[in-house]
């Protein structure tokens, strides 16, 4: 029996502060693969866009992982 699960989301947040405010979008992609025997694969990306209005500074972060259990 092969199940797969594929979930996207995305989120944005105003964070108004008085120290260090910032404007964030934020973008994820799971997915999910179960395997006979009990084995699953699992895998996460994630992206993140950050900018700091005080500053005019923008980060962005690209995080991906994965496991096998």
């Amino acid at each position: 029996m092969r199940e797969v699960a594929l979930t996207f989301g995305a989120e944005q947040e105003f964070h108004d502060a008085t120290i260090s405010p910032f404007d964030a979008n934020r973008y994820f992609i799971n997915y999910s693969q179960r395997f006979a025997r009990g084995t699953t694969l699992n895998a996460r990306t994630s992206y993140t866009q950050l900018l700091y209005t005080d500053d005019n500074n923008h980060v962005d972060v690209l995080l991906v992982g994965g496991s096998i259990q």
